[in-house]
């Protein structure tokens, strides 16, 4: 039996008061009278993530913390042996930070895998949404503690370092946190390899190359730096070429989109469109684009060594 089409639009549009909640109350809670303010490994920082988790639970997800004190939100699949997709994003802020830097990735992970529930599809793998801690540089004057504590890569002698704001070291607010330092100087690692197919992050664009374009939406296709072995920066070539080459089967699964020989640029165009979005869209909608494009980006992940099938079902 066919399945009925999915009406992506309505899913996301089911969710937005959600989102619209969630960027409220963290505007709320960390708000310091110019913009908001979370510290990493501090008590608005966790507030965040208790936030994030209870509105995860509340539409059914599962919910896990590493020994960094990271946060999952988890929608389990029909084959949790398999390696899962990570979407993910900071919670911590800088000084006077927008509300939408770093949150606005967790919170439309959230929204994806909302509106997957919604739909009455589940997922062949694991769908994780990361929320990480202590990615801002400014506060310890290192860069992606959480994640790096994930993979076991922080080093033991970088607990050491001092907070600006409270000059104490990294390893006080950690252990204040609940964070397992034993396990994390042992370099133990959270994310196995080959537990992850993919990470996708949604992030506001800290540039002019959108707003001069007055796109509402862009996709990345390639870096200038990554992070970890040769051999792993080209597997992460390879599946990220994978995936916008698996990108229009999974339009065309959806009754979204004709099938195209597809491209970074012109996958973020047809996203633009099939979702409604207008050149110089205001935040609002530019985020419901923004988390229709990381949907559709999600599903081709999935799909990505399934031999070419859809990998959702109905419950």
């Amino acid at each position: 039996m066919s399945k009925r089409p999915f009406d992506l639009n309505a899913a996301l549009r089911g969710r937005m008061v959600l989102a619209e909640s969630l960027f409220a109350d963290l505007r709320r809670l960390s708000a310091d009278g110019v913009g908001v303010t979370r510290a990493p490994y501090s008590e608005k920082e966790t507030a965040a993530h208790d936030l994030l988790a209870q509105a995860a639970r509340s539409v059914g997800l599962e919910v896990e913390a590493d020994f960094a004190k990271n946060t999952y939100l988890v929608l389990r699949g029909h084959d949790r042996t398999r390696p899962a997709v990570i979407i993910g994003s900071h919670l911590d802020s800088v000084v006077c930070g927008g509300n939408y830097d770093g949150a606005a990735g967790v919170i439309a992970g959230l929204v994806t895998v909302a509106a997957m529930i919604d739909s009455a599809r589940r997922p062949a793998i694991d769908i994780k949404v990361m929320a990480i801690r202590a990615e801002e540089g400014t506060w310890f004057g290192l860069d992606h503690i959480g994640s790096r504590a994930a993979l076991g890569e922080l080093p033991a002698e970088e607990l050491k370092a001092l907070r600006v704001d409270s000059k104490r070291p990294l390893r006080q607010h950690m252990l204040e946190t609940g964070c397992d330092l034993e396990l994390i100087q042992s370099k133990k690692r959270f994310l196995e390899a080959g537990s992850t197919r993919a990470y996708f992050e949604l992030h506001i664009e800290q540039g002019p190359v959108l707003e001069q374009a007055k796109v509402p939406v862009g996709i990345v296709t390639g870096g200038s730096q990554i992070i970890g072995s040769s051999s792993s920066a080209s597997d992460m070539a390879i599946n990220v070429a994978m995936i916008f080459a698996m990108l229009n089967v999974a339009l065309a699964g959806f009754n979204l989109l004709p099938l195209y020989p597809l491209d970074g640029g012109r996958v973020a165009d047809l996203i633009v469109g099939a979702i409604g979005g207008k050149h110089g869209a205001k935040p609002q909608k530019a985020f419901r684009i923004a988390t229709g494009a990381l949907f559709l980006v999600i599903v081709a992940s999935v799909i990505i060594g399934d031999c070419f099938s859809l990998a959702f079902s109905h419950r």
